[in-house]
């Protein structure tokens, strides 16, 4: 039995609540705190063993797993996090800290966590963001840690809650950010970087079934809009998932085609709600404005002539950087603007909203709505840019009859 730190406690009080604070630290030491893994999860093993090497390197403090919305970043760092935590002294999960860290209390909150995880349990009260980065930071020297700091959204969110100083040399921080993290470390910490791979066929195939039929392969005669499926998702675990548990138990032939035709034209809001973030996260406006421009547009088309057009009004070459950067958008190697099929549709989605209700500038690019938009008036004056039969007008702005 290895003792480290241990201290005994102090009779305070009545014998029966000294016997519950026994418990609870006794409790508190043999919690291993194990996350919650989602069932049927397929091929994290195959990833997790691309990056062990990363677990025995003293000294190299960071990995970093990026991607894009539902691409499993998380599920792959909760598998490393329940796989290897037993190595470690004190360990800290830390999640959706993009949507959770919108201000000075909701950073203490944070940092109050994830000091008492890496305590044992001891809880500590913090006063001030900066003093906490100070604790945290102090104990991160000495102890053996791992922390996973989960959706991390900018780079100064890790050293508010870490700090910048030494970190024990056995410790590990794992960062998932559906951004790209290569600026973010500085000479100070050493960092390893793992795009995360979206699903090949098998493991999509696996992944939807066993949502869709609680199987491995298909059912018979359900093989050819399984294999629809799969190739629609596109490798994203998160709509294989979405799309397999609509359809689970319902071996109507008819009303899959019918469900899988409903999907084709509108996002379903549960993937929706995960890949707007990275959207709502684009620092500026007229990046958001690029970002439509190019999913209802652009999608195919040289990178170098979409710059060239665009260049002007939107800044493009570095805002197309920008959502590189944030994976909402890649670049093929024959120079081609590429986009996941949902992630063009979550930008199709949120025009076709807009659209409702004539915002101040929108696009049109289908043929019987640009008709019908520009035959309206005073409306058309708010267009950005029409395609005509998928032939794009860009900077249409003041259009009159």
């Amino acid at each position: 039995m290895q003792v480290v730190e241990l201290a005994g406690l102090v009779l305070e009080g009545s014998e029966a609540a000294f016997l519950r604070k026994i418990i609870d630290t006794i409790d508190c030491r043999l919690d291993r705190k194990y996350v919650h893994l989602p069932p049927n999860i397929i091929g994290m093993d195959t990833r997790y063993d691309e990056i062990t090497s990363w677990l025995n390197q003293p000294n190299y403090e960071f990995l970093a797993i990026c991607g894009m919305g539902g691409s499993g970043k998380t599920t792959l760092a909760k598998y490393i996090f329940n796989s290897s935590l037993k190595y470690f002294e004190n360990v800290s999960f830390i999640e959706d800290i993009g949507s959770r860290c919108n201000g000075a209390n909701d950073l203490l909150n944070l940092q109050e966590k994830l000091l008492k995880d890496i305590l044992g349990g001891k809880g500590r009260e913090v006063h001030g963001v900066s003093r906490g980065t100070f604790k945290i930071q102090e104990v991160m020297q000495r102890k053996r840690t791992l922390v996973v700091l989960d959706d991390i959204v900018e780079r100064s969110q890790i050293y508010v809650l870490l700090g910048s100083g030494k970190i024990n040399a056995q410790s590990k921080i794992i960062v998932t950010s559906r951004n790209d993290t290569d600026n973010w470390f500085d000479s100070s910490y050493r960092c390893r970087k793992y795009q995360m791979e979206l699903l090949n066929y098998n493991e999509s195939l696996e992944l939807f079934s066993s949502h869709a039929f609680g199987s491995k392969i298909p059912i018979s005669g359900f093989e050819r809009l399984a294999f629809m499926a799969v190739r629609y998702c596109e490798g994203n675990p998160l709509a294989l998932q979405v799309l397999g548990s609509s359809l689970f138990m319902n071996n109507n032939f008819q009303s899959w085609i019918s469900h899988f035709n409903l999907l084709k034209k509108e996002i379903d809001s549960r993937i929706q709600d995960i890949l707007i973030r990275s959207y709502m996260s684009l620092p500026f406006d007229s990046q958001k404005m690029l970002f439509l421009h190019i999913a209802c547009f652009y999608i195919g088309k040289n990178v170098d002539n979409v710059i060239t057009i665009l260049e002007r009004e939107y800044s493009a070459a570095i805002g197309i950087k920008t959502l590189i950067n944030r994976h909402l958008v890649s670049v093929s190697p024959d120079k081609k603007l590429m986009m996941h099929r949902f992630i063009q549709q979550m930008g199709i989605n949120i025009v076709r909203h807009g659209l409702t209700t004539f915002p101040e500038k929108s696009r049109v690019w289908i043929c019987s709505e640009s008709y019908r938009t520009m035959s309206i008036g005073k409306a058309s004056n708010m267009i950005e840019a029409i395609g005509w039969m998928y032939k794009v007008y860009t900077s249409i702005q003041h259009y009159d009859d």
